[in-house]
Order: C-alpha cells, then sequence, then structure tokens
C-alpha cells in the first residue's frame, strides 16, 4: 500500500487513529504528515491522584479512562489486550515450528516461551524507553501484520510482525533512535545471556533449548535492525550509523556463535 503523504510503497503501512489514513513509518506520526484531527493528539491528561495512590489518566486518542500505578511507567487495559493477543499469536507461530500446536513436552513448551517472551521483552523495552522520554506510549496490533503473523503459522515462511509500539509527543532524532535501538538491544542482551546460561549447562538438553533462544534472540534483533521500511533500523540509522553498526555486529557474532553450538 502507498503512503497518503509520499506515496511510497510499504510493506506493513500505518493506518492513523486520527485521521483514518495510511501511511509509511517516515510519515506515521499526526504531526509528520498534517493530519486533519491532529487536535486529538494531546498526551493523556493527568487528573487527581486517588487515595489508593493510582494515578488515573484521560486519553483523547482513545476517548476512555485507564489507569496505572505511581510513575511513568504503565499499561493501559486496552495495551494489555493488544499484547496478550499479540504475543499469543507469536507463541503459536514458534509451536507450528515444532510441528505441533498442543505442547507435548516441556522441551516444546520451554521453547514456544522463550520465543514469546523475545518478542514480547522487545516490545515492552520499546515502550518503557519511550515513556522514559516522557512520551506517552502503547503498543497496538496492527491488522495486516497481524494477518501476516496468522498466515505464518500456517505457511513454511514466517513473518513475525503482529502489531507496534505507538508514540506520541515531542520527539527529537535522537529521542526515536533511541527508543527504536531499545528493541534489538534487548534482544541482544538477552540472546548473549542465553548462550552463557547454555554454555554453563553444556551437554544437557536445557543447554540446547538455551542455545536455541540465543539463536531466536540474534534472529529477531538482525531482522528489526534492518534499515528498511517500518523497521528500527532505519530509525537507528538515521539517529547514529555507529550505534546501527555496532548493534549488527553483535547481533551477527550472536548468530553464528549460537547456530554453531
Amino acid at each position: 500500500m502507498s503512503c497518503e503523504k509520499c506515496r511510497k510503497d510499504d510493506l506493513i503501512p500505518f493506518t492513523c487513529n486520527y485521521c483514518k489514513k495510511t501511511f509509511c513509518a517516515d510519515h506515521h506520526l499526526p504531526e509528520n504528515h498534517e493530519c486533519d484531527n491532529i487536535w486529538m493528539t494531546r498526551p493523556p491528561t493527568e487528573l487527581p491522584a486517588a487515595s489508593s495512590q493510582k494515578r488515573s489518566y484521560r486519553s483523547s486518542s482513545y476517548s476512555r479512562n485507564f489507569s496505572i500505578s505511581g510513575g511513568v511507567f504503565g499499561f493501559s487495559t486496552k495495551e494489555l489486550k493488544h499484547l496478550a493477543i499479540g504475543t499469543f499469536l507469536v507463541m503459536m507461530v514458534a509451536l507450528s515450528l515444532t510441528g505441533s500446536f498442543m505442547p507435548d513436552n516441556w522441551v516444546t513448551l520451554s521453547l514456544a516461551l522463550i520465543f514469546a517472551s523475545s518478542f514480547l521483552l522487545h516490545e515492552v523495552a520499546h515502550k518503557f524507553t519511550a515513556q522514559r522520554y516522557g512520551l506517552w506510549s502503547e503498543f497496538r496490533l496492527i491488522p495486516f501484520g497481524a494477518v501476516l503473523t496468522i498466515a505464518s503459522i500456517f505457511l513454511p515462511l514466517k513473518i513475525i510482525a503482529p502489531g507496534t509500539v505507538l508514540i506520541t509527543g515531542r520527539v527529537t532524532l535522537s529521542t526515536i533512535g533511541k527508543t527504536a535501538f531499545a528493541g534489538p538491544l534487548t534482544n541482544i542482551t538477552l540472546g548473549y545471556a542465553l548462550l552463557f546460561l547454555s554454555f554453563l549447562t553444556s551437554g544437557s538438553i536445557i543447554s540446547l533449548v538455551l542455545g536455541w533462544g540465543a539463536y531466536v534472540n540474534s534472529i529477531l534483533a538482525i531482522f528489526n535492525l534492518i534499515p528498511f521500511g517500518v523497521l528500527d533500523g532505519q530509525k537507528i540509522m538515521s539517529w547514529n550509523m555507529r550505534v546501527w553498526a555496532i548493534g549488527i555486529a553483535f547481533s551477527a557474532v550472536l548468530f553464528f556463535v549460537s547456530r554453531a553450538f
């Protein structure tokens, strides 16, 4: 589909929540495509804190109230539903790799849980980093991406892109780049941790499971670092080419070492 702003074709286009038009990764933010309904993009407004010390926010973006526990880090009810569905779809893709949608042993279940957890931690890293910079940030399912992920459950080709983390607020190139890099960095860190544990348990079935987890995280990191379309790589490269190159290098080493292991 082509972007309404620049007419560039994008593999996984974004639909604006406010004007309902389709845009590419560069123009998906309301301020970047001169959205007709940009007035609706005000960040959540804080209401008086309740005695339970839970803060209640009103989001004009979704016309509903949601609560988060103190601090800037929190999840709305809608976001939790989208995360749960996205993680479930990813887990089903993982199970399809084993040839069974019903885990019949702890190894199969462990592989699926590592796969799903790696995806979930990647998305949450994006969210928390954006919130750290004072931005409104929530995960949302993308219909087209969710359909591709569902199709991947049954097809040999696996594409995992059920959703993305949406961000609203005043951003800089540095903020966007650091927020984008948080996802692959999480997979790289998790991958090396699993690889280290795999070496410690060498010779056991647990070692193989952990090694596979490291391999999965290397693939997730490399895929998301590709500088194309809505993937993290394009934002990271625009911000800092050196950081992008270091990320690719560490991901590649993790890929080859975990694959050989």
